[in-house]
């Protein structure tokens, strides 16, 4: 359930400055005192070519296949999802189905899918070639109504813009959940060390856990339909 009304009342500087120890900022390599404070901008925004650069592994359905097909941008991304010629039949398809075992088998096998944290040689995080220095998480199961309300929070969520760029949001494949990408700062803690804030920070201030297993360089994102899908304004301006 959301936490209607509620403001923010922890920063993700803060959450991530407890989650540094001095043990663990050693071992990264950051000087003591290197964690986020209040105040000041944690992530540089993207630039317009940044955000067309083949930064994400993308690949073909079903989820068995393991060899990519090419690499996206956030942009192309956008183009996709957005693109009822692509992704509308199957996305309505799944949305169709009762029984949630044969949902899941329909959605490994229809859906084509990206790995949005970098690019890769290989489907698993010993594969990662190069971060894209972007996080995807899943919120899965606030209710089909709640969806759209959530992610105009996030949107419009202060504290959220001085720590991460939201770079898409969009619906999940099955209609009750919401996906984000968003931009991290790998010089100011690793992927594991950003997913944990913003788990902690929207659990905390939404009431609502994103999916555990986001915090895998490795996830697999599943690509829908979804006409209302967010974009950096930097996209599409309009």
């Amino acid at each position: 359930m959301l936490l209607q009304g509620k403001r923010p009342a922890t920063t993700l500087g803060g959450i991530l400055q407890r989650q540094q120890s001095e043990a663990y900022a050693k071992r990264q390599g950051y000087a003591k005192g290197r964690a986020t404070s209040k105040g000041r901008r944690h992530t540089m925004p993207m630039t317009i070519d940044q955000l067309h650069e083949h930064r994400m592994q993308y690949y073909r359905h079903p989820i068995s296949n393991v060899l990519s097909h090419n690499r996206v941008s956030i942009y192309h991304l956008w183009t996709y999802i957005t693109n009822p010629l692509l992704y509308k039949q199957a996305t309505d398809t799944l949305r169709g189905i009762a029984d949630e075992k044969e949902r899941k088998a329909f959605k490994a096998k229809e859906f084509d899918y990206i790995l949005a944290s970098g690019t890769f040689s290989s489907r698993n995080d010993q594969g990662l070639i190069q971060h894209s220095s972007l996080l995807c998480i899943d919120i899965d199961h606030i209710g089909y109504e709640q969806v759209e309300d959530l992610k105009q929070q996030f949107i419009h969520d202060e504290v959220m813009k001085e720590n991460f760029e939201l770079e898409l949001a969009f619906r999940s494949p099955s209609g009750d959940g919401l996906k984000l990408i968003v931009a991290i700062d790998l010089q100011e803690a690793d992927h594991a060390t950003w997913f944990l804030a913003l788990q902690n920070y929207i659990r905390f201030n939404y009431g609502v856990d994103i999916d555990p297993a986001c915090k895998n360089v490795s996830r697999a994102c599943f690509l829908p339909y979804d006409r209302h899908c967010y974009v950096n304004p930097l996209v599409c301006p309009f």
